[in-house]
C-alpha cells in the first residue's frame, strides 16, 4: 500500500505536466546518498504511472480505456510541439492554461487519491472519469493556445 501512495503522491506533486520543467536528469539532486534513496523524476516514472492508470482503467472503467489512451497520445503530440519552443515561449503557452484548470486538476487528484486509499470501487470509477475529463480539457486548452501562437 505504501508504494501505491508514493506513486499517487508523486503523480500529484511531480512536475509531470508538459508545462513542467523538462530540463532534468533521470534522478533528482535531492537523492539521499546516505540512505541510498533515489528520488526519480517524472520522466523515469512516467511509464510506471501510465501502466498503473491503464490497469485501473482496465479494471474499473474499461468503457473509457480507448478514450484514455487516445487522450494520452494526443497529449504526447502536444508535448512534442511544446518542446519545439524555447523555454520562454513554452512558459507563455503554459501560462495561457486557466488557473481554473489547475484547481480542477488538484481536486481530481485529491479525490482520486482518497478513493484509492479507501479502495472504494465506486469512487475510483468516478475519479477516473474526472481524471480523463481534466486531461482532455488540458489538451483542448493547449491546442487553442498553440493555434494562437
Amino acid at each position: 500500500m505504501s508504494i501505491l501512495l508514493v506513486f499517487l503522491l508523486a503523480v500529484q506533486t511531480a512536475s509531470g505536466f508538459p508545462c513542467g520543467d523538462s530540463d532534468y536528469t533521470d534522478y533528482n539532486e535531492n537523492s539521499n546518498a546516505l540512505t541510498g534513496e533515489v528520488m526519480y523524476e517524472t520522466s523515469t516514472l512516467k511509464p510506471h504511472f501510465n501502466y498503473y492508470y491503464e490497469l485501473l482503467f482496465e479494471k474499473h472503467r474499461p468503457d473509457l480505456m480507448e478514450e484514455w489512451k487516445e487522450v494520452g497520445r494526443e497529449r504526447e503530440a502536444l508535448t512534442k510541439k511544446l518542446k519545439e519552443f524555447n523555454k520562454e515561449k513554452r512558459t507563455n503557452l503554459c501560462d495561457s492554461i486557466p488557473d481554473e484548470w489547475y484547481e480542477h486538476h488538484q481536486l481530481a487528484q485529491e479525490r482520486f487519491l482518497q478513493s484509492v486509499k479507501e479502495r472504494e470501487t465506486s469512487k475510483i470509477k468516478i475519479s477516473l472519469y474526472h481524471l480523463l475529463a481534466v486531461k482532455k480539457t488540458w489538451n483542448e486548452e493547449m491546442k487553442e493556445a498553440l493555434k494562437k501562437s
